[in-house]
């Protein structure tokens, strides 16, 4: 015969019959526990996380527009001797000079 199972509804908590063993126990506690876990608080770490990675987005597209675009020059050494050359100038920006020695393998420098 197949054991009947025994449902107390006032704790709400399952026997199997002729054992002592519980098998499970609901409770408006632990309801809410289970509530609080797999639907309140991954619905507040995906607002916030979508919130910050939209602010990360505008400061990051923000940070590329202030940079300017450079492109390695064709010379290893640009002449920035005075009088410098109109072709020449804006090799010789500080900022660029610096640029082009850290992402131009070629790129030696500029001579005064």
């Amino acid at each position: 015969m197949a054991k009947k199972k025994l449902v107390s509804r006032k704790s709400r908590v399952v026997h199997g019959k002729g054992s002592d063993s519980v098998l499970f126990s609901v409770t408006p506690v632990s309801k809410g526990i289970a509530f609080a876990l797999f639907i309140v608080f991954p619905l507040i770490a995906f607002a916030l996380g979508a919130q910050y990675f939209q602010k990360m987005s505008v400061v990051e597209r923000e940070q590329i527009m202030e940079q300017p675009q450079y492109v390695c020059p064709a010379v290893q050494k640009v002449d920035c001797a005075v009088p410098v050359a109109e072709e020449n100038k804006e090799m010789c920006n500080p900022q660029f000079l610096t640029w082009a020695k850290a992402n131009c393998p070629a790129f030696e420098g500029a001579s005064y």
